[in-house]
C-alpha cells in the first residue's frame, strides 16, 4: 500500500484550509471582527494545535490500525458506531456545503445562467472518480498543484503593495475588541480543527508518530497565508466595504491591471480555487465512505464512492436556499457540531483509553 508521505499531508492541508477560508469566509469573518480579524486568525490557529493533540494521542497508539476499527474496544460498540455515523455524515455535509459555496460562486462570477446541477453533475464525476481511486491519490494531486497554488496565493499580495493605505496598520492593534476577536476565533478554531479527520487515515501514513508536528507546522504556514490576504483586504478594501462582498478577495484581484492582454488576474484565481476545492471536497467525501465502509466491514470503499458523491451533490442543492442561510449555517449551526466531533469526541476516546489503560496496569500490578 502506497503511503502518505508529511510534504503531501502539509501541501494537502494547506490548501485544504486557506483556499476556502481566503475564497469563501474572509468576508464574513471581517464582518464580525472587523480590524480584530488578523488577530482572530492567529489566536484560532495557535489554539487549535494543543486541541488537536487529543485526536492525535488516541490514533497514534496503534498506528497500523484506524481508530475506527479499533474504537469499539475503547468506549464500547455503540457510541463508537454512533460516532463514527456523525463523523461520517459530518463530512459528507461539509462536502456539500462546500458544492454550494462552488455553485454559487461560478454562477455569480463566472457562469451566469447556468443551472446548479449541471456544475455539480460536472464537478461531482470528477469527485466520485477521484474518491474511487483512493486517498492517496488525492494526495499526490495536492502535492502536484501545491506548487503552482502556493505561487498564485502568495504572489498576488505582493502584487497589491501599492495600493495598500499604511497608515491603517495600527488600526489592526489600536481597534481591537475582545467579543470580535473570539466570535472570529470560535468560528476558525473549527475550521483548523479539521485536521482530526486526517488522524482517521494513520495507517495510510508514511510516519505516523510525526504527523502531529506536521500538523502544527502546516497550521502555522496556512494561518501566515491567510494573513498574507486578509490584511491586504483591510488595508485597501476596508472593513465596510469587505464585510459586504461576497468575495473580498476576488475584488481585491480585480484591482490588479497587468496589461491588455490579461486585463485582471481573477481567472487565474477561480482556477486556484477549483483546484483547491476538488481537493478538499474530495478528502471529506473519502473520509465518509472510508469511515462507513470499515464500520458496516465492506471489503473495499469503491462501492460507496459514487452513491455518496452523488448524495453530497444533491444535498449542497438542498441544503439551503439563499447566501443568508448559508453565511448563518457556516457561522451559527455548524461550528458547535464540529467542536463536538473534531475535540469532544476525540477527548472521550482519550479518557476512556487512559481509564483502561490504567485499569489494565493495576491489575497487573
Amino acid at each position: 500500500m502506497d503511503k502518505i508521505t508529511r510534504l503531501q499531508i502539509f501541501s494537502m492541508y494547506n490548501l485544504y484550509i486557506f483556499t476556502v477560508t481566503i475564497a469563501f469566509l474572509s468576508g464574513l469573518y471581517i464582518q464580525n471582527s472587523h480590524y480584530s480579524t488578523p488577530v482572530s486568525i492567529i489566536i484560532g490557529g495557535l489554539v487549535s494545535i494543543p486541541f488537536l493533540y487529543p485526536a492525535y494521542r488516541v490514533t497514534v497508539i496503534r498506528p497500523n490500525e484506524t481508530i475506527i476499527q479499533y474504537g469499539s474496544s475503547i468506549v464500547g460498540k455503540v457510541p463508537h458506531a454512533f460516532f463514527i455515523l456523525v463523523i461520517a455524515v459530518m463530512n459528507l455535509l461539509l462536502a456539500a456545503l462546500n458544492l454550494r459555496e462552488l455553485e454559487d460562486f461560478l454562477i455569480q462570477v463566472y457562469l451566469p445562467g447556468t443551472p446548479s446541477w449541471l456544475i455539480a453533475l460536472m464537478f461531482g464525476s470528477c469527485v466520485a472518480y477521484c474518491v474511487r481511486s483512493g486517498v492517496t491519490t488525492i494526495f499526490r494531486a495536492a502535492l502536484g498543484i501545491f506548487v503552482i497554488s502556493i505561487l498564485g496565493f502568495v504572489g498576488t499580495p505582493f502584487m497589491v503593495t501599492q495600493a495598500m493605505r499604511i497608515e491603517v496598520l495600527p488600526a489592526l492593534i489600536n481597534q481591537l475588541d475582545l467579543k470580535e476577536v473570539g466570535t472570529t476565533v470560535y468560528d476558525c478554531v473549527t475550521i483548523f480543527g479539521e485536521f482530526a479527520f486526517l488522524f482517521l487515515i494513520m495507517p495510510y501514513i508514511k510516519t505516523p508518530k510525526k504527523v502531529y508536528r506536521t500538523v502544527a507546522l502546516t497550521i502555522l504556514s496556512s494561518t501566515v497565508i491567510i494573513l498574507s490576504h486578509i490584511i491586504p483586504i483591510l488595508m485597501i478594501l476596508g472593513p465596510q466595504l469587505a464585510a459586504n462582498l461576497t468575495y473580498p478577495d476576488l475584488d481585491l484581484v480585480r484591482s490588479l491591471r497587468t496589461g491588455s492582454f490579461v486585463e485582471t488576474l481573477d481567472p487565474i484565481l477561480i482556477i486556484l480555487w477549483l483546484t483547491s476545492l476538488f481537493i478538499k471536497v474530495s478528502f471529506m467525501i473519502f473520509i465518509a465512505v472510508y469511515a462507513i465502509s470499515l464500520l458496516v466491514k465492506l471489503p473495499d470503499h469503491k462501492p460507496l464512492a459514487l452513491s455518496f458523491t452523488a448524495f453530497s451533490c444533491i444535498l449542497s442543492m438542498l441544503i439551503v436556499r439563499s447566501q443568508i442561510e448559508l453565511n448563518y449555517l457556516l457561522l451559527e449551526g455548524l461550528p458547535p457540531l464540529l467542536i463536538f466531533i473534531e475535540f469532544v469526541i476525540p477527548v472521550i476516546y482519550w479518557t476512556a483509553n487512559g481509564i483502561k489503560s490504567r485499569k489494565n496496569k493495576t491489575k497487573n500490578a
